[in-house]
């Protein structure tokens, strides 16, 4: 996974070659994305495949050779141990790409580009813009901007609180078990 996603943001940064998609990274081109300025490495971020980031372990075949779930879930963890976990609200600000001024329009574009127009719908309906455009939201920020609020929970939940739940819940099952 690593792997493939520095391939094609090398290959979006003008890199390497974007049909180029079997080798390892080179040094070359990771001296060259480095070389890149925040405004281009933002605007590639934009087009990467899977935009939604995954924050989990790699498996890389050697330290790690199975997901931690499937090893939560086949018993082959150490369940006596404690855990902790958690979120915030407002995780998702920072990884959004809808801008701060999106309309609504904007909004419902940026999510059905990201998800696809059947679960776009269902992402809409579960975080209507407009539900976020009240005054002084939560209390930390102006009035307006429901979309950006709007794409910053939707993130926010969907890359961290969800999982974290998740995790949670198989973690405690584990230990039942």
């Amino acid at each position: 996974f690593a792997e493939s996603r520095a391939r094609h943001f090398a290959a979006a940064l003008n890199c390497s070659d974007p049909a180029s998609t079997t080798h390892d990274v080179t040094e070359e081109e990771v001296a060259c994305m480095r070389s890149r300025d925040a405004e281009d490495v933002l605007a590639a971020r934009q087009g990467m495949p899977d935009s939604i980031l995954k924050w989990s372990p790699i498996l890389d075949g050697v330290q790690l050779k199975e997901e931690p779930m499937d090893s939560v879930a086949a018993g082959r963890v150490a369940t006596n141990v404690s855990i902790a976990l958690g979120s915030n609200a407002d995780e998702g600000s920072e990884f959004t790409g809808l801008a701060w001024d999106a309309t609504e329009a904007d909004y419902e574009s940026y999510i059905t580009e990201l998800f696809g127009s059947e679960l776009a719908s269902l992402a809409l309906e579960q975080y209507p813009a407009s539900e976020y455009n009240i005054s002084g939201y939560e209390g930390k920020a102006p009035a307006g901007h429901g979309p950006y609020y709007a794409s910053s929970r939707l993130f926010g939940d969907a890359v961290f609180s969800c999982p974290a739940r998740r995790t949670a819940r198989a973690w405690a099952s584990a230990q039942q078990g």
